[in-house]
């Protein structure tokens, strides 16, 4: 992927660090943007002169369209967008705090449409590219306590789907990943198991394991692919 630049959210920590990593060893020029700039600089200084660091309030237009000049400015157009960035709160439906929800649906949701918005004239322009929504286990069937979570995650696969179809034209591809658990930070404070038993493997993911699919999506192996869903989950939705 060395004639790639690739825009990594949620670039700090989990899944998004561990894309980031992934995509730089493939040989990628890799944005890294995320709310704390600290720990993208700090990656951003161990992966080398190939990665920089942003920080990227994904909830805000006006970020977005600064990230991206400053990206075409040193590297040209970013030609795939990772929408990684997220956040994970539980609460039992019939308590669910309205404006929590408005949050969390600004993040995970909005967040990715922004996202698509602000790479899209460039990608237009250099004849096609690649975006990879993330959603979650959470987004495939019920979640007890994770009402505004689960929902934000269902309505990334919508999104996905249309922005498949309303970008083809523009040779822009666009697929989601499913994960199911995680060992990242988050998925720690929320207290969930190392073992899932029933599970069909059942060790949760590593985010190398989340990695490994984003970096198939975004490269020429996956040029037939568009419009798809990916569970990376451990057999769990199975």
């Amino acid at each position: 992927m060395e004639n790639d630049v690739v825009l990594v959210t949620g670039a700090g920590s989990g899944i998004g660090q561990g894309e980031a990593r992934a995509f730089y060893e493939a040989g990628a020029r890799v944005v890294l943007a995320d709310v704390d700039l600290s720990a993208v600089t700090a990656l951003a200084e161990e992966l080398g002169e190939n990665a920089l660091a942003i920080r990227l309030d994904v909830t805000d237009k006006a970020e977005w369209t600064s990230a991206l000049a400053v990206v075409e400015e040193r590297w040209g157009v970013v030609t795939v967008l990772v929408n990684n960035a997220g956040i994970f709160r539980r609460a039992p439906l019939t308590e669910q705090d309205v404006e929590d929800w408005r949050r969390i649906f600004d993040i995970n949701l909005v967040g990715h449409l922004l996202g698509i918005q602000a790479v899209h004239p460039g990608m237009k322009r250099n004849g096609g590219g690649v975006i990879i929504n993330t959603s979650s286990t959470a987004g495939m069937g019920p979640a007890p306590g994770l009402s505004a979570y689960g929902a934000s995650k269902w309505a990334i696969r919508g999104l996905t789907r249309t922005a498949a179809v309303e970008l083809a034209d523009d040779n822009i591809r666009v697929n989601v990943i499913v994960p199911g658990i995680v060992a990242t930070p988050a998925a720690k404070a929320a207290g969930f198991p190392e073992v899932v038993p029933g599970q069909p493997i059942p060790a949760i993911g590593q985010p190398r394991d989340i990695s490994a699919m984003a970096v198939f999506l975004a490269s020429r192996h996956a040029r037939y692919v568009t419009g798809a869903e990916f569970l990376v989950d451990g057999g769990a939705s199975a």
